[in-house]
Formats: structure tokens, C-alpha cells, sequence
């Protein structure tokens, strides 16, 4: 269980590391002291030449600016997606969608590359140690060693070099998109007080019940029988179905902890009482009293005080929610606006 609790979190963590851009967590302002910067090794090769792997050839699919992307870089990242379609098509249909898959992945990559670019231009960059530490972040908050993590790894087809690499460019792309679009959103209290009038049926409060209990607890001798309890509680429930007070019947009859305050529980949402309780509890109305229910624990009689429906929470509320929700929305726009101004400003060739 533990392992694949790791497997994910290693699968995951490179997209988690692009979080922080929204928030603009990362330091982006080159330090003049820092020479441990390592870019991205550009491929020098020019567009229309192939380059023979064994029994592949290669070739360029794409140029940005003064780098250029080849095929075997579009496959190498689209394995898993090739792999797939491999398995579900064959002849035409097959070839159809890997060269969808292919075009999609190289867009992908062209707006990678237009992010590597930009970082680099306005001085970007992300030192080893900060490498070293996202590394020793993910093996510290899952418990991982180095042979794990190296395991890992291996299973998933890559080096630890690799995956730094890979850390790295995806910080460098964090450290860019907040320098340069979140760093430029702002959010007003006008904004947010607009957005919860507007959408104030999608923050509501889960339904709660607010409960009193007679119980009952399994027998835990042989002096007292089940079938004792059952009289028991029968014989409370008549006499509350008789019009006696629930309340004073709770204190009289009730073996519960509760029994002193005349049974009363509190307020609970769904999830949080045990589940035969909760099927019961959420279809009676204000007022009205149970059956006998019959759990693990032993015999309870429920009464609803109150039936707490569904209202919106209040502004005060959900207030950080609102600006969170925003603040992403705004960060899409400009995020999209963004690399179509790249794009606009940059060199742009496909070949595929």
C-alpha cells in the first residue's frame, strides 16, 4: 500500500511543482552570487536533416527560435499515451491517432520550450540546491530512502539526472508563469463580493442534524440478556410515543454518557455518525423519534431537534476560497494570453 502511495506521489510531484507559480512561492530574481545555473541543452540540429538511432530515423518536427524539436523527443514524451493506442487500434485508425497524439504533444512541447526561453531571457534560473532539496521534500513527506527512490525510478524509466532535469525545467516554468502573469493578477474585494452574490447556491452548507438518543448498550454479562435491553427500549419508545417528555425519558432510561443532558448529541453532518444512525437520522423531520436502531454498540431511540437544511455560507466564510478560485481564473487568461504573446514575438515552425 505504502509503495504505491509512493509510485503516485513520484508520478505526481512534477505536476504539484507547477502549484507554486500560482501563488508566486518561488524566488525568481537571479542572485548575482548564484553560478549554479544548468540550462537546458539545446539540440543543434537543422530543420529537414535526419539523425539515424540504429534502426530509427529522426528528424526535426519543429523550430523555435534557434532550437530545434525532434521526433524522438515529441515519442519519448508521449510513451505512455502511444503505448495506449497502440494497444486499442490497428491499421489506419491506429496511425491516425498517433499522429494526433504526436501533433498535440509537439504543441505542448513548443509552449514548454517558449516558457524555457522567456526564463532564460530575463535571467531565470534554478540552482542545484534547490533541485537537491525538492528531491529530499518528496523522500522525507513519504518516508522514501535513496534506494527507493532510485527503484523507482528505474521502474518508471529514468535516471535520477533525468529526473532532476525534469524537476528543474518544471520549477523554471513555475518561477516564469509567476513572474510574469501571477505576479500581475490581482484580485479586488469588489471582485469577490461580485462572485459570491453571483454564485452564492454553489457554496452551500451540508445538510446537519442536530440529535438526542436514548441507548441501550450490548449486554456485556450474562446476568443481563438481549432480550432484556429489547424491553427496555421497547418500553421507552411507548411511553414517548404516549406523549411522555423525550428529554426526561432520555434520563431516566438511557445508558449513555448523554443520558444526564436528556440524551442530546449535538449537530452532525453525513460521514460522521455510524451509518445505520445516519439513515435514519436524515429522513426524519424536526421533531419526530425513531424506531428502535440496532448497531454494533447496541439499541438507540434518536429523536431530531433540529433539521438543519442546506444555507449558504457567509462571505466571511468561503472569503479565501472566492479569491483562490479568481485568482485561478484570472491566471488561466493570462497564462493563454500569455503564450500567444510568446508565440506572437517568437520564431514558430512545424514540420510534422
Amino acid at each position: 500500500m505504502r509503495q504505491n502511495s509512493i509510485k503516485t506521489a513520484l508520478k505526481i510531484v512534477i505536476v504539484c511543482l507547477l502549484i507554486p507559480s500560482l501563488g508566486g512561492c518561488f524566488s525568481w530574481k537571479k542572485d548575482k552570487k548564484e553560478e549554479l545555473t544548468q540550462k537546458p541543452e539545446h539540440k543543434s540540429i537543422k530543420p529537414g536533416r535526419e539523425i539515424s538511432y540504429g534502426k530509427t530515423v529522426d528528424r526535426v518536427v519543429a523550430r523555435v527560435n534557434d532550437q530545434v524539436i525532434v521526433l524522438s523527443e515529441i515519442q519519448e514524451k508521449s510513451l505512455p499515451l502511444l503505448r495506449e493506442i497502440r494497444e486499442k487500434y490497428s491499421g489506419r485508425d491506429r496511425e491516425k491517432k498517433i499522429k494526433e497524439t504526436e501533433k498535440e504533444q509537439l504543441d505542448i512541447y513548443i509552449e514548454k520550450t517558449l516558457q524555457i526561453q522567456r526564463a532564460e531571457q530575463i535571467g531565470i534560473f534554478v540552482p542545484e540546491k534547490e533541485i537537491d532539496n525538492a528531491v529530499e521534500d518528496l523522500k522525507k513527506k513519504h518516508g522514501m530512502t535513496d534506494e527507493n527512490l532510485l527503484g523507482l525510478l528505474k521502474e518508471e524509466g529514468l535516471t535520477l539526472d533525468e529526473y532532476k532535469n525534469r524537476l528543474r525545467e518544471q520549477i523554471l516554468i513555475s518561477k516564469v508563469v509567476g513572474a510574469e502573469v501571477g505576479s500581475k493578477v490581482v484580485i479586488t474585494d469588489e471582485e469577490k463580493n461580485e462572485y459570491y452574490n453571483e454564485h452564492k447556491n454553489s457554496f452551500l452548507k451540508q445538510k446537519e442534524v442536530e440529535l438526542r438518543q436514548i441507548f441501550f448498550s450490548r449486554p456485556r454479562s450474562e446476568n443481563t440478556s438481549i432480550k432484556e435491553k429489547e424491553a427496555k427500549a421497547v418500553e421507552a419508545l411507548e411511553k414517548i410515543r404516549q406523549g411522555a417528555d423525550f428529554i426526561e425519558i432520555a434520563k431516566t432510561y438511557s445508558e449513555g454518557p448523554a443520558a444526564k443532558n436528556g440524551g442530546y448529541l449535538g449537530s452532525f453532518k453525513k460521514g460522521e455518525i455510524v451509518q445505520e444512525i445516519e439513515q435514519v437520522a436524515f429522513q426524519l423531520k424536526e421533531g419526530e423519534v425513531s424506531d428502535i436502531i440496532k448497531t454494533d454498540q447496541g439499541l438507540h431511540i434518536i429523536k431530531v431537534e433540529k433539521n438543519l437544511e442546506k444555507i449558504a455560507k457567509s462571505f466571511e466564510e468561503i472569503e479565501k476560497d472566492l479569491e483562490n478560485i479568481l485568482f485561478r481564473q484570472r491566471m488561466e487568461e493570462g497564462f493563454n494570453n500569455w503564450i500567444e504573446e510568446l508565440r506572437q514575438r517568437s520564431v514558430v515552425e512545424t514540420f510534422l
